[in-house]
């Protein structure tokens, strides 16, 4: 688990925040064919096998101020879920 100065909370799957003035639902990544388990931002195509991203933070996720959007990595969640960030 990694430890910041800040607290940052665990959102909860179906959870609906607001994050720069947009709405955003967390939802479970367990439920989609994921590319890679312990990040649930991508899943691979089943026409082409091609990796798609899913999430709306993925393009700039380490950019991202976790403080307000949470954990979305297994290893980094107290429930052990991999989740993603969709935009409402």
């Amino acid at each position: 688990m990694k430890l910041f100065s800040y607290p940052t909370p665990e959102r909860k799957v179906g959870e609906v925040f607001l994050y720069n003035g947009g709405m955003y639902q967390v939802m479970d990544g367990n439920k989609q064919p994921l590319a890679n388990k312990e990040i649930g931002c991508t899943i691979k195509d089943p026409s082409t096998g091609n990796i798609i991203s899913i999430c709306a933070f993925s393009d700039y996720c380490g950019r991202v101020n976790r403080r307000h959007r949470g954990y979305c990595a297994p290893s980094d969640r107290k429930d052990g879920k991999t989740v993603y960030f969709k935009k409402l």
